[in-house]
């Protein structure tokens, strides 16, 4: 077959097929460059767990009751990859870089969305697969589920996002596909739904000036969705407010442990990690930083403060009244996005580095310059 006697339209699809299969190849083969000697060589006791629940557990047994807390998409995944792998650890790892790939991919692909270079999506995906926060989802078995939670994630704000900048209400109705997918991934991602609520407010209020009219049946849905995974998880767990380390929030929760945490959460993001006796979370503490390493992150903190604040200024003075709110408000749907995973990510016992994927997600993705 000619691809040149092809409709134009097939020919520019196939083109970006393959181009596309060829970044995700790429992107494949430099993160096992780049983790070949981190891939799995050993069992921690998250991998003990994994063996014991989805291993000659059977389907049912493994995707229903994986563990103390109903996951079953995630732990759907997490099945899938033990028929994979089986005994075979090393596969794991093979396995974890793919589907890591996949993410990175998607990130790629989002910036490029909302970038006017490919080269701001190339970058993106570098600063992303690079990132420390990924070493538990690379070099355990049981990262597989943070893994596919930060790809829902990425799918729920990167929806959300062309639904507020476009106005279409099919993306709105993906990011709800994606939320429902992502909260039966992982309990912690049910602090999106505000963010739903914030992003119909806004953008329903905005095409209000222009139809006169409102769709609450996107509100409506929202709500209902949010219902019936709370009904789920009441009638599947034994306590819908368990935390980390099978610890209920309802007896360990304290404002002053969470405003640590979230400093630390903070932190975290702008490349701070926290003291020495956080260093089972973190690997490396902060006062084990050389002198350059330090001078290279509180460099980067105010260059993107500094980025941060010439876009909203660039946004107050050059661009028209009605497009200027529009902006600022899918720059605070960014910030507000963060903010909800990082206060959920504060309020158990402890805030782990891994925890702040998702969110650095949310903080590499926009373009901040706009």
């Amino acid at each position: 077959m000619n691809i040149k006697y092809l409709n134009t339209d097939i020919r520019k699809k196939i083109v970006r097929l393959a181009k596309n299969a060829g970044i995700l190849l790429l992107i494949y083969l430099s993160i096992w460059l780049l983790e070949k000697n981190h891939l799995l060589r050993c069992s921690i006791l998250d991998d003990l767990n994994f063996f014991k629940n989805f291993c000659n557990n059977g389907f049912w047994g493994s995707v229903f009751s994986g563990g103390y807390k109903f996951r079953p998409v995630s732990n759907g995944a997490l099945w899938m990859a033990a028929e994979i792998c089986q005994k075979n650890i090393y596969l794991y790892g093979y396995l974890n870089v793919f589907i890591n790939a996949i993410a990175t991919f998607l990130v790629y692909i989002f910036i490029n969305e909302n970038s006017k270079s490919q080269w701001y999506g190339v970058v993106g995906a570098l600063v992303y697969m690079t990132s420390r926060f990924s070493y538990y989802q690379i070099t355990t078995q049981i990262g597989v589920m943070e893994t596919v939670s930060t790809i829902l994630f990425i799918l729920i704000i990167r929806n959300l996002y062309i639904y507020m900048k476009d106005g279409d209400s099919k993306y709105y109705c993906y990011a709800l596909i994606s939320y429902g997918l992502c909260s039966m991934s992982h309990e912690r991602y049910t602090i999106m739904f505000p963010i739903l609520i914030y992003a119909w407010f806004v953008t329903e209020g905005q095409l209000k000036k222009q139809t006169g009219r409102r769709k609450y049946g996107l509100l409506i849905g929202t709500i209902c969705e949010f219902a019936i995974i709370m009904l789920i998880f009441k009638l599947m767990v034994a306590d819908i407010l368990m935390g980390t380390g099978g610890q209920s929030v309802s007896s360990t929760f304290s404002v002053t442990e969470m405003l640590k945490n979230v400093a630390k959460s903070v932190g975290y993001l702008l490349g701070v990690n926290g003291s020495a006796s956080d260093i089972y979370l973190t690997m490396v503490a902060w006062s084990a930083y050389t002198v350059w390493i330090k001078g290279i992150v509180i460099a980067s903190i105010v260059c993107a403060g500094t980025i941060i604040i010439v876009g909203v200024l660039d946004i107050l003075k050059n661009i028209k009244l009605q497009e200027r709110k529009k902006q600022l408000c899918i720059m605070l749907f960014f910030i507000l996005s963060i903010g909800a995973m990082v206060l959920i990510s504060s309020a158990t016992i402890r805030v782990e580095l891994r925890w702040m994927y998702a969110p650095y997600t949310a903080v590499i993705s926009p373009r901040w310059e706009i």
